[in-house]
C-alpha cells in the first residue's frame, strides 16, 4: 500500500484474534427539508459500499438467513433474472444488489448505492457490517468504499478552490484534474447549476471528487460542498481493516487521504512548491475532519413525496368511505387513528425529530 497517513500503520491481512460481532440495530437522527435546524454541522458518511463473501452459489436461498443477519431487509428484495458483471441472476430493493449465480468461482456480489447506505442505516450500522465482514468472512473481499464529507459550515466555496486551481496554487500526486460547470441559458444570461472538480482517474485505485451538493440538490441559497473519496480494490480492503480494528476516528484516515493527495497552497519566494505553506481554509477542512466520526445517515423522509402518494393511492378509497357513510367523517378518523399505532419506526423518528426542532 502506499498511502501515507498519520495514522497507525495499517495491515492489510485480517487481524488473528477474530472477536464476534454482531450487527447492531440503530435509532439515527432523521432529516427533512421541512425542519429547521439551528446549525449544520460537517459530516462524513459511507456513500458506497461494495464487496464480495459467501461461497460461489447457483441459489441464494441457502444464504438467506447469513445475509439476514447482516442486516438485509431480504424479503423486501425482489429477484431479478437479469445480473450484471457476469452474474445471471440478482436481489435487488432501493439501491441494494445482491448478485449470485455467476461463472465458476464467483462468490455473492453485494452492492450498497448511496441511496442503498440510506436505507440500510435506517435500522443498522455500516461500521458494524464492516467489522462483522472483517472479522467473520474469510473469503470478503472489498471492491469500493466510498467516503464522502459534507461541509456546511461555509468555510470553503467553490470560487476560492477554482481561483487555487487557475493559479496552480496546488500540490497534488494526481497528474490532471477535470472541471464540469452544468450552466442553464436564458437569453440574456447563464446560470451555474452544477459544479466539479475530479482528480485522478475513475479507473484508478484512488480518486476525488468535490462537488456543489446544494447546487445538484437544487437548492441554490444553501452551503453544501461534498468532498468525496472513492478508494477501490486494495485501497478499499485497507480502509475497511482500518475501520474494524482502529479505534480512531474515520476522519482520521479521511483527513489524512487528502492531505496526501491534495493541498492548497499559498505562494511565497521558495521556488520549490512542496514548502508553501498551506492555504488556511483547507488547513481548516483537515484539521476538523479528523475529529469526525462516521455519521449514520439513513434515508430522508420527502413529506411532499408522501403527501403525493397519499392523495394518489389512499385518497381515492377515503373519499369511498366517506361517501358510504354519507359524510360521516368518523369512520375515516377511525382509520387515522388505528394507522397511529401502526406507525413505521423510521417514520415516527420523523415525526419526533420534527418536534424536538419545534421545542
Amino acid at each position: 500500500m502506499n498511502i501515507k497517513m498519520n495514522t497507525p500503520q495499517l495491515k492489510t491481512t485480517k487481524s488473528h484474534s477474530k472477536e464476534k460481532v454482531s450487527i447492531v440495530k440503530t435509532t439515527p437522527p432523521y432529516s427533512n427539508t421541512g425542519v429547521q435546524r439551528t446549525k449544520e454541522k460537517n459530516e462524513i458518511i459511507c456513500d458506497w459500499l461494495e464487496y464480495t463473501a459467501l461461497t460461489d452459489v447457483r441459489e441464494i436461498d441457502s444464504e438467506k438467513e447469513k445475509i439476514k443477519s447482516w442486516g438485509y431487509d431480504v424479503k423486501k428484495m425482489k429477484a431479478l433474472d437479469t445480473g450484471l458483471f457476469g452474474y445471471k441472476n440478482r436481489l435487488f430493493f432501493n439501491g441494494q444488489s445482491i448478485l449470485y449465480n455467476g461463472n465458476y468461482g464467483m462468490r455473492v456480489h453485494f452492492i450498497m448505492s448511496g441511496k442503498g447506505v440510506r436505507y440500510y442505516e435506517s435500522e443498522n450500522d455500516t461500521v458494524n457490517l464492516i467489522k462483522t465482514l472483517v472479522y467473520e468472512e474469510e473469503n470478503v473481499n472489498f471492491s469500493r468504499i466510498d467516503l464522502a464529507m459534507d461541509i456546511k459550515d461555509e468555510s470553503i466555496d467553490f470560487e476560492t478552490m477554482l481561483e487555487y486551481l487557475y493559479k496552480n496554487n496546488i500540490v497534488t500526486r494526481f497528474k490532471q484534474y477535470k472541471y464540469i460547470a452544468e450552466k442553464e441559458i436564458s437569453e440574456d444570461s447563464q446560470i451555474t447549476t452544477g459544479e466539479s472538480i475530479y482528480f485522478g482517474s475513475r479507473t484508478s485505485d484512488l480518486y476525488i471528487r468535490i462537488y456543489d451538493k446544494a447546487k445538484e440538490q437544487e437548492n441554490f441559497d444553501a452551503n453544501w460542498i461534498r468532498i468525496e473519496i472513492v478508494y477501490k480494490r486494495e485501497r478499499a480492503n485497507t480502509l475497511a481493516i482500518y475501520l474494524a480494528e482502529n479505534e480512531k476516528t474515520v476522519g482520521h484516515i479521511f483527513s489524512a487521504t487528502l492531505n496526501n493527495y491534495i493541498r492548497f497552497v499559498n505562494p511565497t519566494a521558495d521556488t520549490n512548491k512542496r514548502r508553501w505553506p498551506m492555504a488556511l481554509w483547507w488547513k481548516n477542512i483537515l484539521e476538523t475532519s479528523q475529529s469526525i466520526s462516521l455519521s449514520m445517515k439513513p434515508e430522508e423522509i420527502d413529506i411532499d413525496k408522501l403527501e403525493s402518494w397519499v392523495n394518489k393511492q389512499v385518497a381515492p378509497s377515503l373519499a369511498v368511505i366517506k361517501e358510504y357513510y354519507q359524510g360521516d367523517m368518523k369512520k375515516i378518523e377511525e382509520i387515522i387513528i388505528n394507522g397511529t399505532e401502526r406507525i413505521n419506526p423510521k417514520y415516527q423518528r420523523f415525526l419526533d425529530e420534527i418536534k424536538s426542532a419545534a421545542n
